[in-house]
């Protein structure tokens, strides 16, 4: 089978992870993937298996998350079987795309919590099949944009583990940040965006009994971090 990942750019992010994620494991199980993209390079392009087709849209990074340019004629090329859509601005293309490509199977994806644009809101009416990430996603589909529930599958994130580091390892990572074996470590690992809200997990985190042997990690980076950072030192420096 000739499957097509459509995504706008390989940031760093959840989304581009799992299209990634998908891409090797697709190329893995004998299907002949491509993984197109509107803009270049990214934080996780070189994770891409080197199986895995690559296709870029725009000649060289026009800063522009929506701009694909030569779209049909880079799918007419690969003639997939599958389309699926990764992400906001791939998603406002795939009604589109199968107008364009009636003979493929065009799947949108819901991964988000924001307002869904128009364009998004248009897809869902038009593709062949909807991929929600969670229940609550495909109740937001029902409820909130009149998706008929039969038409969407609810897939949970894929999560692939590296080899786990041995004993000393561990120790020394949570030695460097003054933690114990003993110390119960609450981690997240997050871009640093208002809608990821680290603030509430902070201040949520701030309440726990101070006699208690616990520590905070976040992982991650983004315009809110520097938010986040002031917030925590407000915490510790706060009278008991």
């Amino acid at each position: 089978m000739k499957i097509l990942i459509v995504q706008d750019r390989l940031r760093s992010g959840g989304t581009e992870r799992q299209s990634i994620l998908l891409a090797n494991a697709f190329v893995a199980a004998g299907h002949e993937t491509t993984l197109l993209t509107f803009r270049p390079g990214g934080a996780l392009a070189n994770t891409v298996a080197a199986n895995v087709t690559r296709r870029v849209l725009q000649p060289f990074d026009v800063g522009l998350d929506w701009f694909a340019p030569r779209l049909y004629r880079g799918i007419t090329a690969t003639s997939p079987s599958v389309i699926l859509c990764m992400g906001r601005m791939a998603n406002c293309y795939a009604g589109g795309l199968q107008e364009r490509f009636p003979t493929a199977t065009v799947i949108a994806t819901m991964r988000t919590g924001k307002k869904l644009p128009r364009l998004f809101h248009r897809s869902l009416g038009i593709v062949r099949h909807v991929i929600a990430n969670s229940h609550d996603a495909k109740k937001t589909l029902v409820n909130q944009y009149a998706v008929a529930g039969e038409k969407i599958s609810v897939i949970h994130n894929s999560l692939v583990f590296p080899p786990a580091p041995d004993a000393a390892v561990r120790e020394q990572l949570r030695a460097s940040h003054g933690a114990t074996a003993n110390t119960v470590v609450l981690l997240c690992v997050a871009m640093f965006r208002p809608e990821k809200n680290q603030r509430e997990l902070i201040e949520i985190a701030a309440r726990l009994p101070a006699e208690l042997d616990w520590q905070l990690w976040l992982g991650g980076d983004g315009p809110a971090r520097a938010a986040c950072e002031t917030l925590v030192a407000q915490k510790i420096s706060a009278p008991a």
